[in-house]
């Protein structure tokens, strides 16, 4: 039973700091914003809270915003000065549709253009799948040291990495590597195959965002709803801050370089997911896809970047990103 609450009396003083403690809670939150549908952006920052079972008497708080629909002047020469790329981009060719966001992640302000526009994920949905896992392994650890069989290949096309061996058993750790690290799609079918894919759909609804369904291939995320997924992992808010640290970890070291990190110097760490999506036949003029979104870890001023892009061909697409990415980073320093 719940004790009764007693009235307790403040002085003055008291109340100043409380009212100090309360702002900077608010401000070192940084966190997320409930989001809708997917991509839509709630009116006035709202807590993303913990809205299970689990207790009764309080909601912990995942994350909070300090004003998502708010354009903050300091950045508005970044956003001209990207703003002029992408126009210059598009007016080459190189990319029909262009989206950025960008977040300071020590104080959560953040620049957009085009940052709730609706996109395809493609593999960019896998860290959703690795956060299941995670999630699931919180509350028994043993879940990353569960072994399959791998049968043989079913992902089409021939990968730039060393598939997995038909016949051998891989552990639920080593196909979480995979997945991130390869962006393996036989990793993919594996753990697919052997979670709930319930498990896979909470973290979407966990984080206020509409879960696709497996067949959908088409536009259902936007540059700002995927900055929750690394916010969060960031945050150590929804995971336990050992597997948020190991989610990053893996995120770290992905295989691919031809989106941020090809704009940034070798020694600036990235943790970092790409997707990349072709249409056969074109769809509105777009033949591909491909987006890359992450934290660049630039000393005491990290931040989240997230760039995703439509157009022709995949070669142009990535240098689009790229110019980006690295005009973003020098204007960090």
């Amino acid at each position: 039973m719940a004790k009764h609450a007693q009235r307790v009396h403040l002085s003055p003083t008291h109340w100043v700091w409380i009212a100090i403690g309360l702002s900077a809670s608010f401000v070192l939150g940084f966190g997320v914003s409930r989001y809708a549908g997917g991509g839509a952006i709630a009116d006035d920052p709202i807590a993303l809270r913990d809205t299970s079972d689990v207790y009764q008497y309080i909601e912990p708080l995942l994350a909070c915003g300090i004003g998502d629909n708010k354009n903050f002047a300091e950045y508005s020469a970044l956003k001209d000065s990207v703003n002029g790329i992408i126009t210059s981009e598009k007016s080459a060719g190189k990319a029909q549709d262009v989206s950025v966001y960008f977040r300071d992640l020590n104080s959560g302000k953040w620049m957009g253009i085009g940052q709730n526009d609706m996109y395809a994920p493609a593999s960019l949905d896998k860290i959703t799948l690795l956060m299941a896992y995670l999630k699931e392994a919180d509350k028994n650890p043993s879940v990353l040291d569960r072994s399959y069989v791998f049968p043989g290949t079913r992902a089409a096309g021939t990968p730039d990495y060393t598939p997995m061996t038909v016949g051998k058993s891989y552990t639920v750790r080593e196909l979480l590597q995979r997945l991130i690290v390869n962006s393996d799609n036989d990793a993919k079918d594996m753990l697919h195959e052997h979670i709930d894919q319930g498990l896979v759909n909470d973290v979407f609804s966990d984080l206020g965002l509409s879960a696709p369904a497996l067949s959908d291939r088409g536009d259902s995320m936007s540059a700002k709803s995927y900055s929750l997924f690394f916010r969060t992992l960031y945050n150590g808010t929804y995971l336990s801050r050992d597997n948020s640290e190991l989610a990053l970890q893996m995120l770290t070291e992905v295989i691919f370089k031809d989106g941020l990190t090809a704009g940034l110097p070798a020694n600036v760490t990235v943790a970092h997911k790409f997707g990349y999506r072709v249409f056969n036949p074109p769809v509105s003029g777009v033949s591909a896809e491909l987006h890359d979104c992450g934290i660049v870890y630039n000393g005491p001023k990290p931040y989240f970047i997230c760039v995703m892009t439509k157009g022709r061909n995949y070669q142009d697409l990535a240098s689009v990103i790229q110019d980006i990415s690295k005009y973003i980073y020098q204007a960090q320093k």
